[in-house]
């Protein structure tokens, strides 16, 4: 879906936080997009997008929650955020933080890959069974 005109806009490799529930769900945006009200955008500018992509990728399922319903993240919850940051020599460590991101995404890489696994077998195992039961009912077992 596309407007003409959107009132908010996310750049390339901002993060993306759904605001609204469901809360918490962060992306990084793949290109310039407008975005809806209950999606943020947010410009990283004085550490490194993909550490604080990171951080706010293992927050996400923590963020407060009352009963069973899901409670917005206001502008103000995202602003007070405290994300822990690497220093180095007073300033923000870029470095570290990259090489923590690094390590991060050949963790999530492997995730991606064991999951890929887990569901090729998954649908084997289906395969398996269903010829399994189709020989039982046969009576060929």
């Amino acid at each position: 879906m596309y407007c003409t005109s959107p009132y908010k806009i996310a750049d390339y490799g901002d993060i993306l936080i759904s605001v609204r529930a469901p809360v918490g769900p962060v992306n990084i945006a793949d290109h310039k997009c407008g975005i809806g009200r209950g999606l943020a955008a947010i410009k990283v500018e004085k550490a490194f997008n993909l550490y604080v992509f990171y951080w706010l990728k293992y927050f996400e399922d923590k963020w407060v929650r009352t009963g069973t319903t899901f409670k917005e993240i206001t502008k103000n919850n995202l602003i007070r955020h405290k994300i822990p940051i690497p220093y180095k020599n007073n300033k923000p460590d870029i470095e570290e933080q990259k090489r923590i991101a690094a390590y991060l995404d050949r963790i999530a890489e492997k995730q991606r890959e064991l999951l890929e696994l887990y569901e090729k077998t998954e649908k084997e195992l289906e395969v398996m069974k269903q010829a399994i039961l189709d020989k039982a009912f046969r009576g060929e077992l």
